[in-house]
């Protein structure tokens, strides 16, 4: 009991604006949307995934503009794992720039038939590579690790983002629903931005 009262004082279960949101999303958006609006919303380079981008970039912007110094080489690895997301998000541009003219909504050529594509994938796994020697070289698991056991966690957009990985997971292989899928990113995007701004923003806080 005392444990379990203990573990309880490590989370704060504050609710913030982007908390709401989430919530909304899942309780309100995620049927209406699926219900009521174009399926196109849920295609590549539509409505739900440039705001998805939009959070992305956002919390791009916040992470490289840390308020505490001392954070600044844990905040610019966060900027490494945003960009990678976005790239995952665009496949490293192919939906963006090439798409099968008069073709469908997810017509788009595939690497071996743009020049040079061959090589995407592995510049691609070499950046993820390098953000991990940048996590290793920095050893900035003995920061996140004395950050975790320092600060009190958002329990909230924890398990927001947690419900966002697994309502998509269920969208892709079980429901097919493209609507609910990029919803269900969005909910763990808008999660992750909410833990990314409010440490980014007290200058109390000190990771590195």
């Amino acid at each position: 009991m005392d444990k379990g009262l203990k573990l309880l004082k490590h989370f704060n279960f504050k609710f913030d604006i982007f908390s709401y949101f989430a919530l909304g999303c899942s309780v309100f958006l995620i049927p209406a949307l699926t219900a009521f609006v174009p399926a196109c919303w849920g295609w590549e380079n539509s409505v739900l995934e440039n705001a998805q981008m939009l959070i992305l970039f956002a919390g791009c912007w916040f992470a490289l503009r840390a308020k505490n110094p001392e954070n600044k080489k844990f905040f610019i690895f966060v900027f490494w794992i945003l960009t990678i997301l976005i790239l995952r998000e665009v496949n490293c541009g192919r939906t963006i720039f090439f798409h099968v003219p008069n073709g469908g909504p997810y017509a788009f050529y595939t690497w071996k038939d743009i020049p040079y594509g061959y090589l995407v994938n592995p510049i691609y796994g070499i950046y993820i590579a390098l953000s991990g020697v940048y996590f290793l070289v920095n050893k900035l698991w003995i920061n996140l690790f004395d950050f975790l056991l320092k600060y009190k966690l958002p329990i909230f957009n924890i398990l927001f983002a947690a419900a966002g990985i697994i309502l998509g997971t269920l969208a892709e292989h079980c429901i097919h629903s493209d609507v609910f899928e990029e919803i269900s990113e969005l909910i763990f995007y808008i999660s992750l931005f909410s833990i990314i701004y409010t440490y980014s923003n007290d200058k109390q806080i000190k990771i590195n």
